[in-house]
């Protein structure tokens, strides 16, 4: 299985003829696949749009406060106008970026929201990326904005403490060697000691910086790996073995429990998404 690399996780560059809080339109899109490898970064950030951030491929986040939320292909976040963020991208990775004029928040999530994306609605949201100048919800542009606008609405939701990167230097080399190696079987204790930890002060910290354990931190990262091979067309036997699972049924019930649906379910409704 051909595996292609995903990390350095660094933040975005916007195409330079893009202006996020240009209201000129109603909806504006673009697809963004550069990281800003040198210069000035915006760190965190906000718009008084609302941003719509679709996963397309490889490793896609956005940083929300002290977090690094991930998103799985297929998946998309909400984040209402004036929150704090700053897009982040890992090597070779393409994201996808919507946003709202302030005349159409109102009846939008007021909070973030991380779910799975309809193919309509990517659709819907396709037609932005050249339809740049529409100003009235009565046109035609209109019933299918209103289409994305139910989507962020009504989609069933991911699991609010799904997978979350870390700032934390510990965690992040942590994190880059399971990446690498998600087939990794070390105990937490293991993992403590490599660092100087004692095993009950490396568990606090892991649920201080992620907000969960670290057994299910570990299972939802090589998940969230797992989802990266099965849209790059790895079958689910070929990711069971990469991620070190005794049996493709073991794997399948691990991905179903954190995702929600079967890997085979997974890749079959990816093939319709970005």
């Amino acid at each position: 299985m051909e595996r292609k690399k995903i990390m350095s996780l660094l933040p975005t560059q916007w195409p330079q003829n893009f202006v996020p809080d240009d209201c000129s339109s109603l909806v504006r899109s673009v697809i963004v696949q550069t990281q800003r490898t040198s210069g000035h970064s915006f760190g965190l950030h906000c718009h008084k749009t609302g941003q719509l951030t679709i996963a397309v491929d490889g490793m896609v986040g956005v940083r929300v406060q002290d977090k690094i939320l991930g998103l799985p292909q297929g998946s998309a976040l909400w984040l209402p106008a004036s929150m704090q963020h700053e897009g982040v991208l890992g090597t070779q990775a393409v994201s996808w970026y919507v946003h709202f004029a302030p005349s159409l928040l109102e009846s939008l999530p007021k909070e973030e929201k991380r779910f799975y994306i309809s193919p309509i609605a990517v659709e819907a949201a396709r037609v932005f990326l050249e339809h740049h100048c529409f100003v009235s919800m009565d046109s035609r542009w209109g019933h299918i904005v209103q289409v994305l606008i139910d989507e962020i609405i009504y989609a069933p939701t991911l699991q609010d403490d799904f997978f979350a990167f870390s700032r934390n230097p510990l965690i992040r080399d942590i994190t880059e060697k399971l990446l690498r190696h998600p087939d990794i079987r070390r105990s937490r204790a293991s993992w403590a000691r490599a660092y100087g930890y004692s095993d009950r002060h490396f568990a606090r910290l892991i649920e201080k910086e992620v907000g969960v354990s670290f057994s299910q931190w570990r299972l939802q990262l090589v998940m969230y790996v797992a989802t990266i091979a099965l849209q790059q067309g790895a079958s689910t036997q070929e990711v069971a073995d990469r991620l070190g699972y005794q049996s493709a049924s073991s794997f399948v019930q691990a991905f179903e429990r954190v995702l929600g649906v079967t890997p085979s379910r997974y890749k079959k409704e990816k093939a319709r998404r970005p």
